[in-house]
């Protein structure tokens, strides 16, 4: 019988990952403390891995908002310090929270797929009956200039 090494998973982990991310850590940050890989963090919180831990995905997430709380703080209470750096602070949180459940960011995305309701056809295809009809335009002209 063919046997994967030891997990190196231990429950106090948890109590870890609130601690450092209350303080603003990625999950980078995480796996760097933990001594473990991303692709570890990612199967012990995916709940279709075989390597799921419940415990563990529960503290990321508690940790992901821990993070996010403390670096809108630090946004909200150094806006009026002359040498904090707005930009830098509003980039990194626009770039490290843009997916989470209140996300910052932008800009808003927009469906150009959406079928319309009058012609059932996608935005990409009356796209290319403008184009085509634009060509045409364009070669009759060319047409009648010669």
């Amino acid at each position: 019988m063919v046997m994967g090494r030891p997990t190196k998973y231990r429950i106090k982990f948890c109590d870890r990952i609130v601690e450092i991310m209350k303080d603003g850590a990625s999950k980078i940050e995480v796996c760097a403390d933990l001594d473990i890989s991303f692709e570890t963090l990612t199967q012990w919180t995916d709940e279709g891995s075989s390597y799921y831990k419940k415990d563990f995905s529960e503290a990321i997430k508690k940790g992901q908002l821990l993070s996010q709380a403390w670096w809108e703080s630090q946004g909200r209470t150094n806006l009026k310090e002359t040498k904090f750096n707005y930009t830098g602070w509003f980039m990194n949180v626009k770039n490290r929270f843009g997916k989470s459940p209140v996300p910052w960011s932008d800009k808003q995305q927009l469906d150009v797929n959406a079928k319309h309701s009058h012609t059932n056809e996608t935005s990409e295809e009356i796209s290319n009956k403008i184009k085509a009809i634009v060509d045409k335009l364009n070669a009759n002209s060319t047409k009648n200039t010669k």
